[in-house]
């Protein structure tokens, strides 16, 4: 019950989150639609969330919270001392360098637009410099608050941020709609922060001294692989946007839009289960046998897969219907329509994938072997660097689009070798039950298909769809039969 609660508030949160940050989207489409000016918000937005996520967001969480349950409370204590001093310090030295070299950074996210034409630039990407403070520090506190399975104040930030920048799009008018943004970002940042450090006082915490405090030997091996893991998955999508905008203007904020809805079942239904039980799994592997760890890890693994293969066909036989229906008020013409339902279309495929590394990444920081995601995130980086650029010039927009699938099944493949070689699981044992998942997948995509063609409106598709979602997934878990025995592991993390 514990576990279904904390799972249920934070799908709540991340739901609220994510409408909040779909209605932004809605709210700048229709104000801005397939602009340079959308182009240039939508990195305006990337900022504090890509610093976040390089320096102290879920690389800092993905360390941090295995050492607290393997610590106990003293460590909580003196470690939040220690690294919140460190971290307003490298934030404030990191946004300076962002803005002194704004240009230059502005030149990477959008190539294809020229910045410095647009007025609000000096003074608006001032404040986005401030946010990077804001957004890394509270990312920090959230990290501590989650570790205190404290999730309600530890994820109501994105809410609140999205909430202001949706008020700063209608009512901070400026003479310039991306001035009034930067004020949105900047507003909702320091709220948002202002917010964890009130819910962080209320634990009354007795800092120690700081001289008490000595972190483990390998500590910063872990942070930092940890970091760069969590910066390649923000990065990746960054890099694909790059190199879109170099073909047109918009053509950034359309393949933003798309990915921003690709992103939507991984975080409703994958992301909230993983960030509640990872405190738990935490103690769990510290615990418990080695046989009992593989056990734990095939389960999930292959649920993930199954259940997300068996979600990801209605989304792309639906793919335009979803799309118009989601940005229904967009400013949008007939090609930004299209092109957006054909990147959302063939994005979806990565879902599987992305399920993969997601539960991954919890699985092996759960094993205090964070340290083993350094070298797939380097490579994966460079890969996709290299692989993109190839495949841009030769098959034009279509090539960025086939390296940033292609990219995350390479990650998924690599991830899948370092599970194997932490846990010693056989390539056997981690594909031997996915046979399971071949007749539920198959129904789905049949019936899925029928439906697609009956030409039924919007609402009664999805509902059909849903219906045959929940039965293709039930097939799978009726037809598992060692589900007992790995349901009562699960149940030892109370």
């Amino acid at each position: 019950m514990k576990y279904l609660l904390s799972t249920l508030t934070i799908s709540i949160l991340i739901f609220l989150g994510r409408v909040s940050g779909l209605i932004r989207e809605l709210s700048l489409a229709n104000v801005l639609g397939s602009s340079s000016k959308a182009d240039i918000a939508i990195a305006i937005f990337t900022l504090p969330d890509l610093f976040t996520a390089f320096f102290l967001g879920g690389g800092f969480s993905l360390v941090i919270i295995p050492l607290i349950s393997q610590k106990g409370k003293n460590f909580y204590k003196n470690i939040l001392y220690f690294f919140s001093k460190r971290a307003l310090i490298f934030l404030t030295a990191i946004s300076a360098l962002a803005f002194i070299f704004r240009s230059y950074l502005f030149s990477i996210l959008a190539p294809g637009i020229e910045i410095s034409e647009f007025n609000f630039f000096d003074k608006g990407f001032f404040l986005i410099c401030l946010s990077i403070i804001f957004a890394g520090f509270s990312s920090l506190l959230s990290s501590f608050l989650g570790a205190k399975e404290i999730f309600f104040t530890s994820y109501v930030g994105t809410f609140i941020f999205n909430s202001l920048v949706i008020f700063s799009i209608f009512f901070l008018i400026d003479s310039d709609i991306l001035m009034s943004i930067s004020y949105g970002v900047f507003l909702g940042s320091f709220l948002r922060l202002l917010i964890q450090i009130l819910n962080i006082s209320f634990l009354n915490l007795k800092l120690e001294e700081e001289s008490i405090f000595s972190l483990e030997k390998g500590f910063y091996l872990k942070f930092f692989s940890a970091v760069i893991f969590i910066s390649t998955l923000a990065l990746l999508p960054i890099i694909s946007r790059s190199y879109a905008s170099g073909f047109g203007e918009g053509m950034l904020s359309m393949f933003h839009y798309s990915l921003r809805i690709i992103e939507l079942p991984i975080t409703f239904l994958i992301l909230p289960l993983l960030i509640a039980s990872f405190p738990s799994v935490s103690s769990f592997f510290l615990k418990t046998s080695e046989k009992e760890k593989k056990i734990f890890i095939l389960l999930v693994l292959r649920t993930g897969i199954i259940f997300s293969s068996i979600l990801s066909i209605p989304l792309f036989l639906f793919s335009d219907e979803l799309i118009r229906s989601v940005y229904f008020f967009a400013n949008f013409d007939n090609f930004s329509f299209k092109s957006i339902g054909e990147i959302f279309k063939w994005g979806v495929l990565i879902i599987p994938a992305l399920s993969i590394i997601s539960i991954l990444q919890y699985l092996i920081s759960s094993s205090l072997k964070t340290a083993f995601l350094i070298w797939p995130s380097l490579l994966i980086l460079l890969f996709h660097v290299i692989f993109s650029y190839t495949l841009k010039e030769i098959f034009n927009f279509n090539g960025v689009l086939i390296s940033y699938i292609f990219t995350y099944y390479f990650f998924a493949i690599i991830m899948c070798l370092n599970i194997i070689k932490i846990h010693n699981i056989s390539f056997f044992q981690l594909i031997s039950k996915i046979y399971l998942g071949i007749i539920p997948i198959i129904f789905s995509l049949i019936f899925s298909f029928l439906i697609s063609t009956l030409k039924l409106n919007l609402i009664y598709s999805f509902m059909s769809c849903f219906i045959i979602f929940i039965i293709s997934f039930t097939i799978y878990l009726l037809s598992d039969k060692e589900l007992k025995e790995q349901i009562d592991i699960l149940k030892r993390l109370k």
